[in-house]
């Protein structure tokens, strides 16, 4: 998870959910940068994800290019 953060130039957070039975841990590393977003789509396009992660993944890409052209 530290090498995935160092690459898009952002950190890994901890994050504790309390359910109703137990306590869920997760780890978290955000893109919230501009420049990350395009680093984790440049990788994400040269090696893709599988199944409906793949479909997301194009998705959000659009949303991304959308949202980056209107701001220009």
């Amino acid at each position: 998870m530290e090498e995935i953060a160092k690459l898009l130039n952002s950190k890994v957070v901890e994050i504790e959910r309390k359910k109703a039975t137990y306590l869920e841990k997760a780890y978290v590393v955000r893109s919230d940068k501009i420049e990350s977003k395009i680093l984790l789509f440049y990788y994400l396009n040269k090696y893709p994800l599988f199944g409906y992660k793949y479909f997301a993944q194009i998705n959000l890409y659009k949303i991304h290019d959308l949202k980056l052209n209107s701001e220009l």
